[in-house]
């Protein structure tokens, strides 16, 4: 694991220690982006990689031509 700037370790310790929100519409929109993250983090690496293959042949053909 990477070292984190002092920006980002900031930004994590002020999200750690907010209160839970009282408007429905916060709480909502914070459920729904928590559980969008799972995913992103999941397929983060997979969809590199096919991308980095991608654009790796894109390189050759391109060259070739």
């Amino acid at each position: 694991m990477g070292c984190c700037c002092p920006a980002q370790l900031t930004l994590v310790y002020v999200a750690a220690q907010w209160g839970e929100p009282r408007s429905r519409r916060v709480k909502r929109l914070a459920s729904r982006l928590g559980g969008a993250s799972l995913p992103m983090c999941a397929l983060h690496v997979p969809l590199y990689a096919v991308f980095s293959r991608v654009e790796r042949c894109c390189r050759v053909i391109r060259g070739c031509v």
